[in-house]
């Protein structure tokens, strides 16, 4: 079992042209993907008529065609069925397809787990990890082979071997690694046949920390327990031996039985690598390993010599290692119905693409593979030694599923269909993409079909604030009498750690302020709250009650942001970034952690000396571009009230300095803590200058029915090409100037223009843009400026419609900047930032 619970600068330069969730649902919570990499429907019936039965996973209740192409190609079934041997252009490989399916976004061959762009995308395991599960890889080739290192890693080059293993090992959520690699053996099972070969284990350090006595650890601080005899291997499938966290090598070299000696072109069941379990043997040991975990698991298994066997053209290795696949889809569901049951277990089988271009006649025509019998050589004929854009058959099953996956067909390929369906009628040429995978994986993990509006209310607080027990100068009562006359529903003392320990003393770390007798509140909920201070970054913790502070205060002393955020979660807490670009003292300079919940994006004056807006910010959308739905929340970092204050220094930081100056809004479904918690959690937060002031609710309406039923932190699912509508209002705004009428106007790319070209009275402009009644709404789309509009006299609402893509993904957030009642000095340090808000996003991995 886990132990975790686990460019608004953009805006500012318009204005220098101008002039100036719920908790997730539980009840569906195990994932199984099975690949049988290189599968196409050719390899699908030349086993069947071999062995003369069909695979299990045929009579599947949903079955569609799934195109494979990568982000430099495209499927056109109009033209493909034209020309013999036009699906062989431009073909995607394993570590494209298997980042698509693993993350929903494409990517350019040869790369696994980042976009085009080389930025790297949260992938499945990610996911399934943030949301409590255990999760596992198993493959039939090296264990850090294109597909499994596609579910998991993030590398330009999926050649990196020995980095991608590294960073399953050491940096990654994995629980369980099974597959071929082993470097003390050759691929017929022989010790030492030839030198060692550590890449496919992160290189001989790697190997000789795996199977030393203390075993290799891992990121969540547990050791991996290491098998590769294959008796221990059929232990830990019939229970017999117990383990979580298992790296399991089977000794081989590069596959389980593909690459041993032997007659390739027959099926050969007597001369067998006898050192390695089989397929089956490898998934139902992960099945034990993983279900430890009452949150359930994500697991892939590859039948990764399929394509190996397709490469060479070998018809006899093809059938053996698609029948061991199969066997292993059988076993799989076997322990389905034996363990679990399809209303909480999803079960895809496919392939990531297919090899060989195998069809059924030497001619270059479409003409199937032919039955010759049981146990005779099916008529099949290679036209290729590589892969093609042929469409891969996807089988699923999981109650519920089929309905949302239907509605993401993109069309339907008649010829191919029709074609098909002589074999298996239920084709109907209906075809969705291999990103379509992730999106029904990920719906499955966490269903987030219906939106938060309506569900909850608003509440105001701060979280980020100190007292004499930290270095403040207030003590804890004069602190809560000012965040109760400020009205704040919530509040969250934060005191450092650092000051509050002694190092190295670990034992019942309770932080003082939580036992103080004036910690109390009978006008605004207190959240149980620290400072984790290091000299890398420093990161606020919030929980709804008190817990063990210890794991982090052992990591603040260790220096390890990961085990940090582990410790936060071990205690029900979300750990947060603090001023991640602060320029006056400890910027954030550790790895974001995958499961880190929130970042402080607006800490206290806004321009100075933090940057908010300049760097904070792009922080924040670096996590967002990768796929990270990290809130993004405020906080006032008070230390001192005036009340407090001697010398002029701390004079000055008492009248900069107050809570609520920013104010972190939360959507709840009431006020509580818990539900406080879960509300930062899941990213319904709007953030304002002040608890009085201007706040934005955004929103969107996903079906068109017009109700805004989607808020700030909700993702959508995109269909086709579906217009979104989006609306953004003001609340509270500055009350229209005497004889003002609601005037709304869009800054468009024409007007910016004509700004340019002088055609703008640019003097009445920044006359307008002064007046307190008037805003600038701008709308950021994947952290670029998207839209803008300037709303005066008493206009407080915009709305606009946007088609986000089917593939990939794609966030909106939005700001304000209007004109603060403010004096000079505030101005230059707050600037004229009033209200920002949290994403909506679109195709998002869950949280």
């Amino acid at each position: 079992m886990k132990s975790f619970g686990r460019i608004c600068g953009l805006l500012g330069g318009i204005l220098l042209c101008l002039g100036l969730s719920t908790t997730p649902a539980a009840a569906k919570k195990n994932v199984i993907l099975m690949i049988s990499d290189g599968q196409g429907f050719g390899s699908v019936m030349a086993t069947d008529f071999y062995h003369g039965e069909r695979a299990v996973y045929e009579a599947f209740p949903a079955k569609f065609l799934m195109t494979t192409y990568s982000a430099v190609g495209t499927y056109r079934p109009d033209i493909g069925w034209q020309i013999f041997g036009s699906h062989l252009i431009d073909p995607t490989d394993s570590a494209a397809a298997a980042t698509a399916m693993a993350s929903g976004v494409k990517t350019i061959p040869g790369m696994v787990g980042k976009n085009p762009l080389f930025i790297n995308m949260k992938n499945i395991v990610e996911t399934a990890s943030g949301q409590g599960m255990a999760t596992g890889v198993v493959t039939s080739v090296q264990v850090s082979h294109a597909t499994p290192a596609g579910m998991v890693a993030h590398e330009t080059s999926r050649n990196s071997y020995a980095q991608i293993a590294n960073e399953m090992i050491y940096a990654s959520d994995l629980d369980v690694i099974m597959g071929a690699g082993h470097p003390r053996y050759d691929n017929n099972g022989n010790p030492g046949a030839s030198g060692p070969e550590y890449k496919y284990v992160g290189g001989e350090d790697a190997y000789n920390d795996l199977t030393d006595a203390d075993g290799a650890i891992s990121k969540d601080g547990r050791p991996w327990t290491f098998i590769d005899d294959k008796a221990d291997f059929r232990a830990l499938a019939d229970g017999s031996l117990l383990s979580d966290k298992v790296l399991g090598l089977a000794r081989s070299a590069t596959t389980l039985q593909q690459a041993r000696s032997g007659d390739v072109q027959v099926v050969d069941e007597t001369n067998k690598n006898p050192a390695v379990p089989d397929l089956p043997t490898m998934a139902a040991g992960a099945l034990n390993a993983l279900s430890y975990d009452p949150d359930g698991f994500f697991l892939m298994v590859e039948g990764g010599a399929v394509d190996w066997a397709n490469h060479s053209n070998q018809k006899g290795r093809l059938i053996e290692e698609q029948t061991d696949f199969n066997r292993a889809v059988a076993a799989v569901v076997d322990w389905v119905d034996a363990n679990s049951n399809w209303d909480e277990t999803l079960l895809i089988v496919t392939a990531d693409h297919e090899c060989g271009y195998i069809w059924g006649a030497e001619d270059h025509a479409f003409t199937l593979v032919r039955d010759n019998g049981p146990g005779n050589m099916p008529g099949m004929v290679y036209h290729a030694d590589g892969h093609s854009n042929v469409p891969v058959p996807f089988y699923m099953k999981g109650n519920g599923a089929a309905s949302f996956l239907a509605e993401l067909v993109d069309g339907n390929d008649a010829f191919f269909g029709d074609l098909v369906s002589a074999f298996d009628p239920d084709f109907n040429g209906d075809y969705i993409d291999n990103t379509d995978a992730f999106a029904v994986m990920n719906q499955w993990i966490a269903d987030e079909s219906n939106g938060t509006n309506g569900s909850g209310q608003w509440f105001k607080g701060d979280l980020h604030a100190h007292s004499l027990h930290s270095d403040g100068n207030a003590p804890v009562s004069a602190v809560i009498r000012n965040v109760e006359d400020k009205a704040l529903d919530f509040f969250a003392l934060t005191e450092h750690d650092s000051d509050m320990f002694d190092p190295g003393d670990y034992a019942n770390v309770i932080p003082s302020h939580w036992h103080d007798p004036d910690y109390a509140s009978d006008r605004a909920v207190l959240l149980y709250g620290v400072e984790w201070t290091t000299g890398k970054g420093h990161a606020n913790v919030w929980a709804a009650e008190p817990f063990d502070y210890a794991p982090l205060w052992e990591a603040n002393t260790n220096q390890d942001a990961t085990a940090a955020v582990h410790g936060a979660h071990e205690g029900n807490a979300l750990f947060s970034i603090n001023h991640p670009s602060a320029i006056f003292c400890c910027p954030w300079e550790y790895d974001v952690d995958n499961l880190v919940d929130t970042i402080e994006i607006w800490n206290s004056m806004y321009r100075i000396p933090n940057l908010n807006g300049w760097s904070s910010h792009p922080f924040w959308d670096a996590q967002l571009l990768q796929g990270r739905r990290v809130t993004g929340l405020g906080g006032s970092d008070t230390h001192k009230l005036p009340d407090y204050a001697s010398g002029l220094a701390a004079k000055i930081e008492a009248a900069l300095f107050t809570h609520g100056n920013p104010t972190t809004w939360v959507y709840a479904r009431d006020r509580s803590a818990d539900a406080i918690i879960t509300g930062l959690k899941n990213g319904h937060v709007s953030l304002s200058y002040a608890p009085d002031k201007e706040r934005l609710d955004f929103t969107a309406d996903r079906d068109g029915d017009g109700f805004f039923e989607t808020i700030m932190g909700d993702n959508l699912v995109q269909n086709g090409d579906r217009e979104v509508t989006f609306k953004v209002d003001i609340h509270n705004p500055e009350p229209p100037g005497w004889f003002s009428s609601p005037k709304t106007e869009e800054i468009n790319a024409q007007r910016l223009l004509d700004l340019a070209a002088g055609k703008i009275d640019i003097s009445e402009l920044i006359g307008l843009l002064f007046k307190k009644d008037t805003y600038v709404v701008g709308i950021l789309k994947n952290g670029l400026l998207h839209k803008a509009w300037i709303l005066s006299g008493g206009a407080a609402s915009v709305s606009f419609v946007d088609t986000p893509k089917k593939t990939g993904r794609t966030y909106y957030r939005a700001e304000l900047i209007g004109n603060p009642d403010l004096s000079l000095i505030h101005r230059l340090l707050y600037g004229r930032v009033k209200a920002v808000t949290n994403p909506i996003y679109v195709n998002f991995p869950a949280r």
